[in-house]
């Protein structure tokens, strides 16, 4: 694990962050660990709609989930072999091994499965009549890992290895994308700082500690996604983190910090599994890939203080 690239202008609680992980010997994190490090722990419902709909809480809206139900993928679309072939996800029996002992290359192929069933729901559905799938719905866009990151992504993936005498799973960043809009003239207008990520770890994440992967990634975006020139006159950055792991689970994070208060939030979902295929987690998932970020939804970051 190589340490996360420095920063130039001051020492705060995102170099902390990344400079004690960089020194730590931990593959994993409980709510203590966090708080030591300076970060504040919640835990949300993904699930509970009075949550979803608090736009100071739940920064990142979820697609509606009665309008989702008016999605489809069509017929022939469905019926293209690589469409299909990504739709065709296998069931993992729950008392199999697969789904209690699986190995680094058992759990990769199997968080591949998933993201690709996703993606191609993504990709394909379509709302009635209309062709236009959801994703071009959306303004997610790939950000340009090269110039984002200045060449060195840091923590935001990691082989897996011995470091500091302890043994950790390897991760990947699967995805990284910011909002874009229009404005008044027609012209596409970059929302503001918020960012969604997508990561798939090795290992095996466990209910209360979350991994080196996770924490890494999200604490490395706000680093590189602060000191970009647009936005070093915004003071906060909200992230969303789609977090795939062993045997065949996932959970949902959002972050914020305000670098005005020097604090950094995380709101930690439980663990989903997608062992079957018709398991609600997928639906659930999808609907925060296709989520709003809070710049769209009316809120305005400039007002928001995490020590109200």
């Amino acid at each position: 694990m190589s340490p996360p690239p420095e920063e130039s202008h001051h020492d705060d609680l995102v170099t902390h962050i990344l400079t004690e992980i960089a020194l730590s010997r931990q593959s994993t994190f409980n709510k203590v660990d966090l708080e030591h490090l300076g970060i504040t722990v919640d835990r949300f419902a993904a699930t509970d709609s009075s949550f979803l709909d608090d736009r100071k809480k739940c920064l990142f809206k979820p697609f509606d989930q009665e309008l989702i139900k008016r999605w489809k993928i069509p017929d022939s679309e469905a019926a293209y072999e690589s469409v299909h072939d990504r739709l065709d996800i296998q069931d993992v029996p729950r008392n199999s091994r697969l789904a209690s002992q699986p190995s680094e290359t058992e759990i990769a192929d199997a968080t591949a499965d998933v993201i690709a069933y996703l993606e191609a729901n993504m990709t394909f559905l379509c709302e009635g009549t209309s062709r236009t799938p959801l994703s071009e719905q959306l303004g997610w866009a790939e950000i340009d890992y090269e110039e984002f990151t200045g060449g060195n992504g840091g923590l935001l993936s990691s082989t897996p290895g011995r470091y500091k005498g302890a043994t950790f799973p390897g991760w990947d960043l699967q995805s990284l994308q910011e909002w874009w809009t229009k404005d008044s003239w027609d012209a596409d207008v970059l929302a503001g700082p918020s960012t969604q990520l997508v990561i798939t770890t090795d290992g095996i994440g466990m209910e209360e500690r979350l991994l080196l992967s996770e924490l890494g990634a999200i604490v490395q975006v706000i680093m590189f996604r602060r000191i970009q020139p647009e936005f070093r006159d915004w003071h906060i950055f909200p992230v969303l983190m789609l977090s795939f792991f062993g045997p065949r689970h996932g959970r949902i994070l959002q972050a914020c910090y305000d670098s005005y208060s020097e604090q950094l939030e995380l709101c930690i979902s439980p663990i989903f599994n997608f062992l079957e295929k018709d398991n609600e987690s997928f639906d659930l998932f999808l609907r925060f890939m296709a989520s709003s970020p809070p710049e769209t939804m009316g809120l305005d970051l400039s007002e928001i203080s995490l020590e109200s």
